[in-house]
């Protein structure tokens, strides 16, 4: 999986990103990652989002507004 963030994205998700390509280069996601990491980014609400699942999540320097877990 790539990602590309533009400046206002990156600000706006609050990523610590020395975090994620820290954890990127564990080499511990599958495709089961993909989903649940893509809902959040895109501001997506679902049942079935699991925050363990999401790549983004222990990553965030800002919790997400309790609306979007």
């Amino acid at each position: 999986m790539a990602i590309w963030m533009s400046n206002t994205m990156k600000k706006a998700d609050h990523i610590d990103y020395a975090c994620l390509k820290k954890k990127a280069a564990e080499g511990k996601f599958s495709h089961d990652n993909i989903s649940h990491s893509l809902l959040t980014l895109m501001e997506l609400q679902s049942k079935v989002y699991d925050p363990k699942l999401d790549i983004f999540d222990s990553c965030r320097t800002l919790p997400l507004p309790q609306e979007q877990k």
